[in-house]
């Protein structure tokens, strides 16, 4: 990560600084022990720099304490220089004691314990598989209670910490974010999941997800939304009331959308919709999601019943790589699995390969004939960067 690259920067540093303090003490540099115009004037830009990038980055309210102290440490140090010249020569142990002094001190409060460095163990409770932590025990109990044999809720943690994205990996919580995970660009673009999301202004809405009460947070099927702040300051366009208050423990307030939809749907019709328009305007057709489907292009044998009769879809395994799904589709149909598309995901129905639709802008469907099946979604990466490497070399062939 960029971020980790800067620690080379500082190691660097610190030998740079060691040599100057050397080349003080041995007098072997007139521009450094006589400092002036020019010492002064870079001084001046490391520091305008750093203001500068923190106004860049809309951070000058959360740095300014830092920038000033660190102002504070620097010229300490360029007074300490000033006297260590002359003291260098007549009593250099002194001298030495004194910028060990400076030294330690530096260590102590620049890298003491810190988010960068170490924190006490006890601030990572929520991480231990075992964890008392009372957010995540209450976490665990909703999504259990709630747990159904087509739905699988979804949580997001925002703006509690910085490592608390990881709980949902430890504990296996359907999170829509994470801390710098690997994920798809379609699905980053539409969620507007970032890097990290430990403060509130991290937490991005794009056009598609313009708020926790959205069609697409109903689709992901994001149940709780656990936030270290009040909802009011991290989703300043979700209407009031309408996601109520449902827990507050030690470290967030547990938020509810009670109109997130299943982990799986049967959907009875299909309409066709403009994802790319979707994308840039976040404007959705008007749909009832719960029977009806969003695709790109009708696939070719969708059923075409005036009035079908409802199906019924039940999760009957559901791990990392393979999905599998028991259907009862009376007159066929569209069955929806809101988890994100991929074209590395591959589909089966009773065991015969079928074509894979991204719909609903994110997600995965298959037409049904008419009947009970075994639909299994299956991620096999192996197959599909070949496909993907295939496919390109044939678009570069063609043009």
């Amino acid at each position: 990560r960029p971020a980790d690259g800067t620690f080379m920067i500082g190691a660097l540093a610190a030998f740079v600084a060691g040599y100057v303090v050397h080349l003080i003490a041995s007098r072997q540099s007139a521009l450094i022990s006589k400092p002036g115009a020019r010492t002064i004037a870079i001084t001046l830009a490391a520091v305008l720099s750093s203001i500068a990038i923190a106004l860049a980055k809309g951070r000058l309210h959360y740095a300014w304490p830092m920038i000033l102290e660190g102002v504070v440490w620097l010229a300490a140090a360029m007074a300490l220089m000033h006297a260590f010249r002359p003291l260098a020569v007549t009593r250099p142990l002194l001298a030495a004691f004194a910028v060990g002094v400076f030294m330690l001190a530096d260590l102590a409060r620049n890298n003491g314990p810190n988010e960068s460095t170490a924190l006490p163990p006890t601030m990572f409770e929520a991480l231990k598989p075992d964890s008392r932590d009372e957010t995540v025990r209450k976490l665990k109990q909703l999504t259990e209670a709630s747990r159904a044999p087509d739905r699988i809720d979804r949580v997001e943690l925002a703006a509690i910490d910085f490592h608390w994205p990881n709980a949902s990996l430890v504990h296996r919580l359907h999170n829509t974010l994470g801390y710098n995970p690997l994920r798809d660009r379609l699905y980053s673009a539409a969620t507007g999941a970032g890097d990290h999301v430990a403060l509130p202004d991290q937490r991005g809405f794009p056009p598609t997800f313009p708020s926790y009460v959205s069609p697409l947070a109903d689709l992901l099927g994001l149940r709780y939304i656990a936030s270290g702040v009040p909802l009011d300051r991290l989703d300043r366009a979700a209407p009031a009331g309408a996601l109520p208050l449902v827990a507050r423990t030690n470290a967030a307030y547990i938020y509810e959308n009670p109109r997130a939809l299943p982990r799986v749907l049967f959907a009875t019709h299909a309409e066709t919709a403009d994802f790319q328009a979707i994308l840039r305007s976040g404007h959705w057709p008007r749909t009832d999601f719960r029977n009806t489907v969003l695709v790109e292009a009708m696939p070719p044998g969708a059923p075409r019943i005036a009035n079908p009769r409802p199906g019924r879809a039940t999760i009957t395994k559901y791990a990392n790589t393979e999905v599998r799904i028991a259907v009862d589709s009376p007159d066929g149909g569209f069955l929806v699995l809101n988890d994100p598309w991929h074209p590395w995901w591959y589909s089966h129905i009773d065991g015969d390969v079928t074509e894979l639709y991204r719909a609903n802008l994110l997600f995965r469907m298959v037409v049904l004939p008419p009947g009970r099946h075994e639909v299994v979604f299956l991620f096999r990466p192996q197959f599909g960067i070949v496909g993907s490497l295939a496919d390109r070399l044939s678009g570069r062939a063609t043009h």
